[in-house]
């Protein structure tokens, strides 16, 4: 009896996709003859129809867990590089940036156990095969190919050239992006600074970190300061003293020339506080408390500090608020209800007030759509909501006002539509990203349809915005691998080596990314761009931060390894090409 195995099998016969004829039922073979004269032979053919063969049908999809979805949208990030991960983390999505290395870390890695050990879908090896080429050729009893095999979706990942691309958008000129080449420019030693997740910021004209030095009048015997090294030379600026001085602190970004501060644990939760700094001369421009639970960020884009405060009585969507600061006064621009989302290319402030979403400046507030049921997955595309509904086959409700249409999701000849969707996210003005049937999708949306472009098998465990649109994380094999691709596209970036510390590398940025590699035993940085193409390198592991020109690389080694000594700084220039961008 001949066998036809499942795929993976080794051997020296081809490996196939047929139709089993006489009882229309798919099936994978590696059973092919080789000699063409006994596939031609109907007495000794395995595809003949009284051929005595097994067949052994394609492997099953194996679920551990019911998949939870996940709801709502975490669209639209500072361009500092926040994660969108499908995690509440407050009134405000945006603030808690990806660069956060701790607390990213720490998320990515219960999501690979989570994603390992209770939802995630764990598979075996999908099928594989030339559809084109079998169904031209025919069976060998003279049963013509079907037709509908042209169709068959194979499984796997499914790619766009660039020229295809979604989700481009125009380059936030702002936004950190990383040199095509770097030389080193210069070194300087700083004592005591502080081991947050994201040691260093860079600006146009200065490096600032937080240091704990000591300080005989502080109650435990160090103060905490920050402290600006200039950019050029890597000389103190300046340094000021942060309030509360036994408190911890971190840099959340430098947007207009302004160094915003938050203190994020003091002696008084209830009135933890935002400063700002001049980057040029360290002059206080602003400090303000706010009560209740509040996170912020800056918006490189906008110009503007994004503060989102929910009331201790307040629920998710009810009773919160989202306020935009000028960051050189550190005055309110505008105060919007509702839980944040982002704010558009219009400068308007979109929130969510219960299943609302409104779109908000001083001067006006206009609907955008509802998100019903509220659990739904959801995201903006352009001015519309595209909302995905609980049917099966996957549909979405497109919204503009009091303008409304369902939509179906419609794949090509190369790829099915997911039969539902976990999860949306902003890709562009017109495009999204999809997540579901253990895949991502890029999507555009049409007037009458959401027609999926490319796929990439995995989960998705975040996604930062780009030049082209959006990079994404994703887990396979229940996270035993995790790989960066292409939102424009889905075609990879880089696959991560999943060693010590290659999370806390892992950096996102606008033009490209930053991996952990090992190289002769040594753990290395490495920038790629967004086509995955190697720009330079920087040995070590940990956190890079770069911006107009300038990569920063901070060493805790030395004083890891000899108590007291001090932390070594390691600057490096470059240039930066941007189309769109002057200089």
């Amino acid at each position: 009896m001949g066998v036809c195995r499942k795929p993976g099998v080794s051997g020296n016969r081809d490996r196939r996709q047929l139709r089993d004829a006489p009882n229309d039922s798919a099936f994978y073979c590696c059973a092919v003859p080789d000699d063409d004269a006994a596939r031609s032979d109907a007495a000794t053919s395995p595809w003949s129809r009284g051929a005595d063969v097994q067949f052994v049908h394609p492997p099953s999809l194996e679920f551990g867990h019911e998949e939870t979805p996940r709801t709502g949208n975490q669209a639209s990030p500072s361009r500092r590089g926040e994660w969108s991960s499908g995690v509440d983390t407050g009134a405000v999505d945006e603030p808690d940036r990806w660069r956060r290395r701790g607390a990213i870390a720490g998320a990515l890695g219960i999501a690979v156990v989570v994603t390992a050990l209770v939802a995630g879908p764990r598979f075996t090896e999908g099928p594989t095969g030339d559809a084109t080429a079998i169904a031209a050729r025919g069976f060998a009893d003279g049963t013509p190919a079907d037709a509908s095999l042209l169709d068959r979706d194979l499984g796997g990942d499914v790619v766009l050239e660039s020229g295809e691309a979604l989700g481009s958008v125009a380059p936030n000129c702002a936004a950190e992006r990383l040199p095509s080449s770097i030389t080193p420019l210069w070194e300087a030693a700083v004592a005591g600074l502080s081991r947050g997740a994201d040691p260093a910021t860079v600006g146009d004209d200065a490096v600032v970190v937080i240091a704990e030095l000591d300080d005989p009048d502080a109650s435990t015997g160090r103060a905490a300061v920050v402290v600006a090294l200039d950019a050029t030379s890597g000389e103190e600026r300046w340094r000021m003293p942060l309030q509360p001085a036994t408190g911890s602190h971190e840099i959340i970004g430098i947007v207009d020339g302004a160094v915003v501060v938050r203190s994020i644990a003091g002696p008084d939760v209830a009135y933890r506080r935002l400063f700002a700094f001049d980057e040029a001369t360290g002059e206080g421009l602003w400090d303000r408390g706010f009560r209740g639970e509040w996170s912020a960020a800056v918006n490189s884009e906008a110009g503007v500090v994004v503060v989102g405060v929910r009331r201790s009585s307040a629920s998710d969507r009810v009773g919160s608020e989202v306020e935009l600061v000028d960051p050189r006064t550190g005055r309110r621009r505008h105060v919007a209800a509702g839980e944040f989302i982002t704010v558009d290319a219009a400068g308007l402030a979109v929130t969510r007030i219960g299943d609302d979403v409104l779109a908000s400046s001083r001067d006006e507030r206009t609907p955008i759509g509802v998100v019903s049921p509220s659990d739904s997955a959801y995201a903006l595309a352009g001015d519309e909501l595209v909302v995905a509904s609980e049917e099966s086959p996957a549909r979405a409700v497109v919204e503009r006002g009091d303008a409304q249409r369902t939509i179906p999701f419609e794949g090509t000849n190369r790829i099915d539509p997911p039969s539902f969707v976990l999860h949306l996210d902003t890709l562009g003005d017109s495009s999204v990203l999809a997540g579901g049937d253990r895949a991502v999708h890029g999507a555009s949306v049409e007037e009458d349809a959401v027609q999926i472009r490319w796929r990439a098998m995995g989960a998705m465990l975040a996604s930062t915005p780009t030049d082209r649109g959006r990079a994404v994380l994703l887990a396979l094999r229940g996270g035993a691998e995790q790989r960066v691709v292409d939102g424009s596209t889905g075609q990879t970036i880089a696959d991560l080596e999943l060693s010590q510390g290659a999370l806390s590398s892992l950096g996102f940025f606008a033009n490209g990314v930053v991996v952990q590699k090992t190289v002769d035993g040594e753990p290395v940085r490495l920038a790629l761009d967004l086509d995955g193409r190697e720009l330079w390198s920087v040995p070590g592991s940990g956190p890079l931060a770069a911006n107009a020109g300038l990569v920063v690389d901070v060493d805790m080694a030395a004083a890891a390894d000899v108590p007291g000594s001090p932390d070594v700084i390691r600057a490096y220039s470059g240039t930066i090409g941007t189309a769109g961008c002057a200089g």
